[in-house]
């Protein structure tokens, strides 16, 4: 396997950054309210980097744009909008913590 000297470059600095995270966004189509709740990790901490990689982006839930705190119970108006952002992985560093490419 050959790993492009620019990606060698940022691995041997501990510059890999962490992930983003995805986007979700689900349109609740019910004509009645919605009780939800569900356990959701990484809002408040991010996933620590390894190596000298960069931590991960927090989660973040939100009903109607407004952020929500997932454990606790909500009860979702009809037609509301669900988005979840879940947490990015830390980042890596590959050759840093050996010192060597």
């Amino acid at each position: 396997m050959r790993i492009p000297e620019q990606v060698l470059g940022d691995l041997w600095e501990g510059k890999t950054r962490g992930g983003d995270g995805q986007v979700f966004e689900i349109d609740l189509l019910a004509d009645e309210p919605v009780t939800m709740s569900f356990m959701a990790d990484r809002l408040r901490t991010p996933a620590p980097g390894m190596h000298g990689g960069e931590p991960g982006a927090t989660g973040h839930v939100l009903l109607d744009g407004v952020p929500i705190d997932p454990r606790e119970t909500v009860v979702a108006a009809p037609r509301s909008r669900l988005t979840l952002e879940t947490p990015g992985g830390g980042g890596f560093a590959l050759f840093a913590a050996t010192g060597s490419r």
